[in-house]
């Protein structure tokens, strides 16, 4: 498929700029790249089922253990094994995907905002988008809702390449091409189809810039085969193998993924119960300092809303879709609403370059990233030498002393702010966080990283068992099997706790002299001899063991 090229290049300065935007954005979204292993709660289960994946040969159904995983579709589980069998090693094959993704929408954004409107106003829709809150925080995680950003973020690019900039019938094929692969990485990924609504209602409304092209075209009506054709590198697959074998297993998996964990999920959720109106204001506080400019900018959107400029209200009128569509559901989570956030910062692209003259807003910036960065200051003082409790849980839950990184970062932030100074306040908030993101990745990943991703305690528990031992796991967690140093004897995830432990029991006796267990403290009760137990370390605020032959009981009570 041959995709149009960009219509007017770019002069050299403007060049250079973009390159220096993706310069930033690699070092805020990038610094401490290669330096941890997957933390939970999400990173450990996708990189082990990645590794499973290349080390079994099975790539179409997703395995936790033995035991099928039917949480999630298997795109960045492909992504993620993919890079691990190609570069040889999981710390970068995990958050890769991640990476790139953020990068490719920072690009997009930009690139985007350009044509609509011009060179500075896209410089300051990309940049206060990568120093959002949220964008930042979830582009450095190894999640699938990362992934799913940059996939219906290059979707709605490709929508609105076509139906604003028009015709460019290859950048529509491919948006739903990508709105299929949003589908095997994440049941709501052809939600930014919904563009299309908007842009009927704008095609009746409005003179404005829009393509107009006969809703008789037959090209309009080839976008959903590029969109079955995408899905179908995974479904097809999936329903040959599910309705040739027949296999139990395999049916519970299709029921799982497509009912309980898509319309079930969505209707009658299990957690994460919230009023209607909390994604609104979870957006606000993470989506700073996009929100921020709110106040200046209503008074111009609704004179846009009043005309329905298309490259305006296009994107507004689907965040609003986005926001009623989760707000329904019973279950909420402020990472439901990622995709929005680009869309949000090109909505508002075309009034940032007036609204960050205005000194109002730069010194609202000055003072939430005083407030910041001065918390930071005394978080760290009070965990040093106060006796707040809650601080002091943190610290030994962790089993470290985090307190000198986190006043590191808010002294740097107070340094940022001053340097700016009122005038400068948006240059204040980005500068806060880069020294956020930058120090916690030079310094907090390699300071987290064995408390969180269990990989010290497995470690330990290799020394201490020995090279020829064979080890078995129960009540374990992603990262324990992800981070053991062999390959070891698991009875099963989902299982309940004490059928893992007679399991467990049987296995450890039948070779008494070289098998050991690793598991928590609440299942020693059981069928092993609690007093015998050898603690094996700390990890994820869990205490873990190791059970030899000596500490089983004679029979599982």
């Amino acid at each position: 498929m041959r995709l149009p090229l960009m219509s007017t290049p770019a002069r050299p300065n403007h060049s250079r700029d973009r390159w220096i935007l993706l310069l930033l954005a690699l070092i805020i979204l990038g610094t401490g790249f290669g330096l941890r292993d997957p933390w939970p709660s999400d990173e450990p289960r996708f990189a082990l089922v990645a590794k499973l994946m290349v080390e079994t040969g099975e790539w179409i159904i997703p395995h936790r253990g033995h035991e099928i995983y039917g949480d999630k579709p298997p795109f960045l589980f492909w992504l993620q094994g993919g890079l691990y069998w190609l570069l040889g090693s999981l710390r970068i094959a995990f958050l890769l995907p991640s990476l790139l993704s953020g990068l490719l929408v920072i690009a997009l954004v930009y690139d985007l905002a350009r044509r609509l409107w011009c060179h500075q106003t896209a410089l300051l829709s990309a940049g206060m988008l990568l120093i959002s809150i949220q964008f930042a925080f979830q582009m450095r995680a190894a999640q699938i809702d990362a992934l799913l950003l940059g996939i219906m973020t290059f979707a709605a690019y490709g929508l609105l390449r076509h139906l604003l900039l028009g015709p460019a019938w290859g950048w529509y094929w491919a948006a739903w091409f990508a709105a299929g692969i949003g589908a095997i990485t994440k049941g709501v990924g052809p939600l930014v189809l919904l563009l299309l609504v908007p842009y009927g209602i704008a095609r009746w409304r409005t003179r404005g810039p829009l393509y107009r092209g006969a809703a008789s075209n037959w090209r309009w009506w080839v976008g959903p085969l590029f969109l079955i054709a995408a899905a179908g590198i995974w479904l097809g697959p999936l329903s040959y193998s599910v309705l040739v074998e027949h296999d139990p297993a395999k049916l519970a998996y299709v029921h799982e993924i497509f009912y309980v964990q898509t319309a079930r999920r969505y209707v009658d959720p299990t957690g994460h119960f919230e009023p209607w109106y909390y994604l609104i204001g979870a957006a606000t506080m993470i989506w700073m300092p996009l929100t921020l400019a709110l106040p200046w900018a209503l008074g111009a959107l609704k004179t846009r809303f009043a005309r329905f400029d298309p490259r305006v209200c296009i994107p507004l009128v689907w965040i609003g879709m986005m926001f009623v569509f989760f707000s329904i559901s019973p279950g909420k989570r402020d990472v439901y609403i990622l995709p929005a956030l680009p869309m949000f910062a090109l909505a508002l692209a075309p009034l940032l370059p007036g609204i960050v003259r205005q000194r109002g807003f730069q010194l609202l910036c000055f003072a939430v990233a005083l407030t910041i960065a001065a918390l930071l200051v005394l978080a760290a003082l009070f965990g040093e030498f106060g006796d707040l409790k809650a601080l002091m849980r943190l610290t030994e839950s962790r089993s470290i002393d985090p307190w000198p990184l986190v006043g590191t970062i808010g002294v740097l932030g107070l340094i940022a702010v001053g340097l700016s100074g009122v005038r400068r306040g948006l240059l204040g908030f980005g500068g806060v966080f880069a020294s956020v993101w930058i120090v916690y990745g030079l310094w907090g990943y390699p300071l987290l990283n064995d408390a969180r991703s269990a990989k010290g305690v497995m470690q330990d528990v290799g020394r201490m068992i020995g090279p020829d031992a064979e080890l078995a796991l129960i009540g374990w967690k992603e990262q324990n099997l992800l981070q053991a140093d062999r390959r070891v004897t698991e009875f099963g995830f989902k299982k309940p706790w004490p059928e893992q432990e007679r399991l467990g029991h049987a296995w450890l006796i039948s070779k008494p002299d070289r098998r050991w267990i690793f598991l928590q403290q609440p299942n020693l009760a059981q069928c092993f001899d609690a007093s015998k137990a050898k603690k094996a370390g700390r990890a994820n605020r869990r205490d873990w063991y190791l059970v030899n032959a000596s500490a089983a009981k004679a029979a599982c009570e």
